[in-house]
């Protein structure tokens, strides 16, 4: 029988070693994304109540009265979050829980809700392998001077599974969307 440890949505935030910083709550969410992506500025005033509001819902209602802004919106998302990611050599909450686990560890389903990355590549920077539904990857942390993590596929037969509520945001192709990394006023 294996264990499923559920990573519910903000599971990063508030832990140490995340750079440039922990990730924002759903609460803060929209506003920052508002403050870095012009795509999120440009919104209907109906959909910035929801969106500020309750950011779930104010996905729902983009889907539901306007459609065909879904995917600039989420690859500007997608570029947002890729910035975050374990900061090497300093340990982070998802490491931690790693090293308890010890040898147990390739027996626990890892679940994520979160939109970042950062449960994948604190796995990848312990040199271990993720397998996403039989998908098995090796994972890196992006190189210097890249906000991209890199996966590849990796034929490795010991490999920590890891089921995403948003695989689309997770290991997207090298994006060249400038996001400005500053940290929130706060």
């Amino acid at each position: 029988m294996r264990s499923v440890v559920l990573f519910g949505a903000g599971a990063s935030f508030g832990s140490e070693g995340i750079r440039p910083w922990s990730p924002p709550l759903g609460g803060t969410l929209f506003r920052e994304l508002e403050r870095c992506c012009a795509s999120w500025r440009g919104l209907p005033a109906e959909l910035n109540a929801a969106f500020a509001d309750d950011f779930e819902q104010g996905m729902l209602d983009l889907v539901r009265t306007h459609p065909a802004e879904v995917a600039p919106l989420m690859r500007d998302m997608t570029a947002y979050f890729l910035q975050f990611a374990p900061q090497p050599g300093v340990p982070n909450d998802y490491s931690k829980l790693v090293a308890a686990l010890g040898n147990a560890a390739p027996s626990v389903i890892f679940s994520t809700l979160n939109y970042e990355c950062v449960l994948e590549l604190a796995l990848g920077a312990l040199g271990l392998t993720i397998d996403y539904w039989g998908v098995r990857q090796s994972v890196g942390l992006p190189a210097s001077g890249s906000s991209t993590a890199r996966a590849t596929s990796c034929p490795v037969r010991s490999a920590l599974e890891v089921h995403s509520s948003r695989p689309a945001l997770h290991f997207t192709p090298r994006y060249e969307r400038s996001i400005p990394l500053t940290r929130p006023p706060g």
